[in-house]
């Protein structure tokens, strides 16, 4: 294996890399569910004795303009406007929206991020069998051009004693069972 030792170490490189990636995926997919889904942040939601509420900052024109639509639902503190989640299907479909824009903005970023943790997984997965593969056959070639190396330089007693049939048999098998 020392002719393949930078190889091996490629590889193991490439595995470590493969857990990484793989372990960011549901790191992931929790940012994307606490902080734009479910978002537990008194910026974003509140929880009152009444329910659970959505604040929305009046900064924002289009967020303005929708609290000016529905004035009976919102109720106004400042440069914050809040609306009750239950409240939130007497709006309009694209008024939800403009409410929820920036964590539909994180989510369709967690998404992309998602997509390329994956494809960067399924790449390194492939470089990983590719090398190991050609690293094994390597090995396997030169493990055979040895035995077979050494059963040619064996005195001509030995291979009298010893029929040439069952020698090349048990270095293919052994080779094999290696393998």
């Amino acid at each position: 294996m020392r002719p393949y030792r930078y190889g091996l170490l490629c590889a193991c490189a490439v595995v470590i890399l493969i857990s990484l990636t793989d372990l960011s995926v549901p790191y992931i997919m929790k940012i994307a569910v606490d902080r734009h889904i479910v978002p537990a942040e008194a910026r974003t939601q509140t929880r009152t004795p009444e329910g659970r509420w959505l604040n929305a900052d009046l900064t924002s024109p289009r967020i303005r303009e929708v609290v000016g639509k529905y004035p009976d639902h919102f109720r106004i503190r400042g440069d914050n406007a809040q609306i009750r989640l239950d409240a939130l299907r007497h709006l309009s479909r694209e008024d939800r929206i403009a409410l929820r824009r920036d964590n539909l903005d994180g989510i369709l970023l967690a998404g992309l991020a998602y997509l390329f943790a994956v494809s960067v997984s399924f790449g390194l997965n492939f470089l990983q069998t590719l090398m190991m593969a050609s690293l094994s056959q390597g090995m396997m070639r030169d493990l055979r051009t040895e035995l077979f190396s050494h059963i040619q330089r064996l005195p001509l007693s030995f291979l009298t004693r010893n029929p040439v049939g069952r020698l090349v048999t048990r270095v293919t098998n052994d080779v094999e069972n290696m393998q």
